[in-house]
């Protein structure tokens, strides 16, 4: 995912132009966080949070501080409430941000989030997309689309349509959940989505796309 997604900005345009459809950029990589003793990998997603409250409820799904603070405090950073619990910080508090190819970086507490997942909430933390880019040493990259349609059903066609305009690898949220939909009921499922959204994700040889439910 080193290259990013060729012309992101340009592709975000126009699929913005489509009817019913969000997108948001982001990068994702993998960060080592430090609090005093306590260590924790994590999942680390730039964002920029005025499209992203358009793609996902991750504003919905705040506890503590807000999307906004990432706008206004230096450095600021969210993370999972299990992921802080286990590190022992609290709000206001420093952090080490460490990624494999990139350096230190300090970066302050300023939210929690709890989506009921615990696999997210133990693993998972944001922070402005150009913030992220520096702490994984990747300038510019942007290596994720998310993408939100008001008919979640279409996300299927919409995904393929994707694959064969941009040469993605485009994953719809039926694909990427075949195992939660065969543990729920489809009344659940469209319950607890609320809206379909499709990743697309940068590879070194064509892009790929994963959904992620909220």
């Amino acid at each position: 995912l080193v290259r990013g997604i060729k012309n992101a900005p340009g592709i975000m345009a126009e699929l913005a132009r489509l009817p019913g459809v969000s997108v948001a950029p982001a990068i994702l990589g993998q960060t080592i966080l430090r609090y005093g003793s306590k260590t924790e990998t994590a999942q680390l997603h730039g964002i920029e949070p005025e499209r992203e409250i358009t793609v996902s409820k991750l504003a919905e799904d705040m506890i503590e501080g807000s999307l906004d603070d990432l706008e206004t405090a230096q450095n600021g950073i969210i993370l999972g409430y299990l992921l802080a619990q286990r590190l022992g910080v609290r709000i206001g508090e420093t952090i080490n941000a460490t990624a494999p190819e990139g350096g230190v970086v300090r970066v302050k507490l300023v939210g929690l989030f709890r989506t009921g997942a615990v696999s997210i909430d133990r693993t998972t933390s944001y922070t402005l997309l150009k913030k992220a880019q520096v702490i994984l040493d990747k300038p510019n990259v942007i290596n994720r689309l998310r993408i939100r349609l008001a008919d979640f059903a279409a996300a299927r066609e919409t995904a393929a349509e994707i694959e064969d305009r941009h040469r993605f690898l485009a994953e719809s949220w039926q694909e990427a959940n075949q195992d939660l939909l065969a543990l729920l009921n489809v009344r659940n499922i469209i319950m607890y989505a609320i809206v379909s959204a499709i990743l697309v994700v940068a590879s070194l040889l064509k892009v790929s796309a994963v959904y992620k439910v909220g």
